[in-house]
């Protein structure tokens, strides 16, 4: 597991003790490995019908949650705000902006470059 951090943007790998420590105020290794799991399956429904998702909905913020798409808007900040209405966890959705027109990204040790 690795550690970036914000401020610096530093990524350096966690300690065998860091790493237990967190897992645990996550909740304990299975609950961990059940939330991964599930979002890792969040992740694959919204890669496999991201297509589809575009056509419909272009140029908007969509939220996938148990593998049910659970909000769209145009506006992100609008999305949250719906998501908390229906009980839906921001930290637990998978959201992501359906772009029709993706920009290149230059990658370099200096950040990044759109």
């Amino acid at each position: 597991m690795v550690f970036s951090n914000r401020i610096s943007r530093k990524i350096r790998p966690l300690s065998q003790k860091e790493t237990d420590k967190l897992i645990e105020e996550l909740g304990g290794k299975e609950k961990f490995l059940a939330e991964f799991e599930r979002h890792r399956k969040d992740f694959e429904f919204l890669n496999s019908h991201c297509k589809e998702l575009k056509e419909k909905y272009p140029d908007y913020w969509v939220a996938v949650h148990y593998e049910k798409v659970v909000g769209v808007n145009k506006d992100f900040f609008t999305l949250l705000s719906e998501l908390a209405k229906e009980g839906v966890p921001r930290n637990e959705a998978i959201i992501w902006f359906l772009d029709t027109n993706p920009k290149p990204l230059i990658l370099s040790t200096q950040g990044v470059a759109a």
